[in-house]
């Protein structure tokens, strides 16, 4: 199919599934935008193995719509306030911050992964649709702070374990700053020792907007965290230390 016929694809997907969708995601020129970057994902990023295997018709499902639902959600989306700083964290092919860049123009978005390939392709996706809102960063995720700081917001769609993500989040983020973390599922937060890291990492006990189930890829929601205070020594870690604590390989 040409871009036109999985234009309308892409329009049938978000009226089925968010009838209630803000106009950014019913703007002709947006779904164009959104279109485009779906055939670069299904003939570039899928080929070089930086999604997994999907048809071209479930990628906008999986991967485009998936990554902007928080906007069909009038709380979630008042957190994307125009010129705010948004920061994705391991945003691989892009992952959810080039498809929320692309519907928020208004907004500034820093995409950041440790993989040079993989931000080549964003670079390419960034060129091709003149995004003129999104920056790549490129670093491992304990040294964001020598490239950013002051975030009011960060994502994590596909990234680390929840309490690692957190940490890492610290490296930019400012005191008020929100973080959105994908799931099927809400995350059991009825361990101690879990409420007692997120206080000491200064982060709240999280919402969960559950957007139910959305076709083929299952239940989807998202977790809302709020930075409320500075964290306690000894964090921010170094990610080598952080991945070999048991608390953080075992929760989520």
């Amino acid at each position: 199919m040409g871009n036109v016929e999985q234009n309308l694809t892409l329009q049938h997907t978000v009226a089925r599934y968010c009838p209630t969708a803000p106009p950014c995601l019913q703007d002709p020129a947006i779904l164009k935008k959104l279109d485009v970057y779906a055939n670069m994902l299904f003939e570039t990023a899928l080929p070089a193995g930086f999604i997994g295997q999907v048809s071209r018709e479930t990628l906008n499902l999986r991967h485009i719509l998936d990554s902007v639902l928080p906007l069909t959600n009038p709380s979630l989306l008042a957190a994307f306030a125009k010129d705010i700083k948004v920061c994705d964290l391991g945003t691989g092919a892009g992952l959810p911050g080039l498809p929320l860049a692309i519907a928020l123009p208004d907004v500034q978005f820093f995409l950041a992964d440790s993989a040079s390939k993989r931000l080549n392709f964003v670079n390419e996706v960034v060129l091709n649709l003149q995004l003129q809102n999104v920056k790549t960063i490129h670093c491992e995720a304990d040294d964001l702070s020598a490239h950013l700081d002051d975030v009011d917001l960060v994502t994590f769609r596909a990234f680390r374990k929840p309490l690692a993500s957190l940490e890492l989040a610290l490296q930019c983020t400012k005191i008020g700053a929100k973080a959105m973390y994908w799931r099927a599922r809400p995350l059991d937060f009825s361990n101690p020792e879990v409420s007692k890291r997120l206080q000491s990492l200064g982060w709240s006990q999280p919402d969960f907007i559950d957007f139910g189930e959305i076709g083929e890829i299952g239940n989807r929601g998202v977790h809302v965290f709020q930075r409320n205070s500075a964290s306690k020594a000894p964090y921010p870690r170094k990610f080598k230390k952080i991945r070999k604590e048991q608390l953080v390989v075992d929760f989520g």
